[in-house]
């Protein structure tokens, strides 16, 4: 499968994150599955040569790769999710940035690696005599978002929205005030409020906290704790 930006398509304006290229045009690929027939293949048989699944002989296996597999597992995943969800979720690309901006644990990220193949000096995009690109944090144009966690990304799908607070920890002097700023990241339509209360341990005397008391759909607001 390529990757890379293409030449006919802009970027959509939900493919945003970290590592997306700023190239203004529709970069490739989204997610990452096990393609090498060389590599992880996948093993089949046909019928009269299994056996429970597998034939004894390694001989009677079939060793199978390429997009051709990757392409019908996400299917076979989404269908999945269809199912589970009740209905058709139409285009996902949109949810799966989202849910990538702000939950670790939908996507394995893939850091290393690369897709590079030697090329002609002076052809297009050939650079040292190599063509490709490499992997690294977040989103890249070798393995996309990375590879998908179907049951996390099912479990997320159904969130309105999440919350990141930063700083998670608050140490300050008495006397002293510090505070954290709470991100609200909505998912998908969401256009709801999100409330806010806080309060303090009675063990903490002489310390109070506050914060404004709601977002509409996504923003940010900032926590206050006084000693």
């Amino acid at each position: 499968m390529g990757s890379g930006a293409s030449q006919q398509f802009k970027k959509p304006d939900w493919q945003l994150g970290v590592g997306v290229p700023a190239d203004g045009y529709r970069d490739v690929p989204d997610v990452a599955f096990s393609a090498s027939p060389g590599h992880d293949p996948y093993l089949i048989c046909t019928s009269g040569t299994c056996s429970n699944g597998f034939a004894p002989p390694v001989s009677q296996l079939y060793f199978v790769g390429g997009t051709s597999c990757a392409a019908p597992v996400f299917s076979g995943m989404l269908a999945l999710f269809n199912q589970s969800s009740g209905g058709m979720q139409g285009n996902v690309n949109p949810a799966m940035y989202v849910l990538a901006s702000f939950n670790s644990a939908v996507f394995h990220d893939i850091e290393l690696g690369d897709n590079r193949v030697p090329c002609v000096a002076g052809s297009p995009d050939c650079v040292k005599g190599s063509l490709g690109f490499s992997a690294g944090p977040g989103y890249d144009q070798v393995t996309g978002l990375g590879s998908v966690e179907v049951t996390q990304l099912i479990e997320q799908w159904g969130s309105d929205f999440q919350t990141a607070v930063s700083p998670a920890f608050l140490i300050f002097a008495p006397g002293a005030s510090g505070s954290s700023t709470i991100q609200v990241t909505r998912f998908a339509n969401f256009t709801g409020r999100v409330s806010f209360t806080c309060s303090v341990a009675g063990s903490l005397t002489n310390t109070t906290c506050s914060v404004p008391g709601f977002v509409n759909g996504s923003g940010a607001a900032v926590l206050t704790v006084t000693n």
